[in-house]
């Protein structure tokens, strides 16, 4: 799960509600799908290829905060996520 899927949890040794999203998108998948039940409840990741682009879904349960790291379609590279729902359109 904290490969393919990149749900990487306490990344700092600090805090177990810091989880930050790290997805890798390889060739041979056209989607991936994961979770993580950690102390304050289930982190759901899935993500879809579509053409150059891919659509990453995260759910993040109430009280989990981090990053989500990857090339956003909107140029940046890192988002800050806290407890919700993000629909994110990677690639160009």
């Amino acid at each position: 799960i904290s490969d393919i899927a990149g749900i990487r949890v306490n990344d700092n040794f600090k805090d177990a509600k810091n989880i930050d999203i790290v997805p890798t998108f390889i060739d041979e998948l056209d989607n991936a799908k994961a979770y993580f039940d950690s102390v304050c409840g289930r982190v759901e990741v899935q993500w879809e290829k579509k053409g150059n682009k891919a659509l990453l879904k995260v759910d993040l349960p109430e009280g989990i905060y981090g990053e989500i790291k990857a090339d956003f379609a909107d140029g940046e590279k890192v988002k800050n996520a806290v407890s919700g729902v993000y629909e994110i359109v990677i690639g160009e």
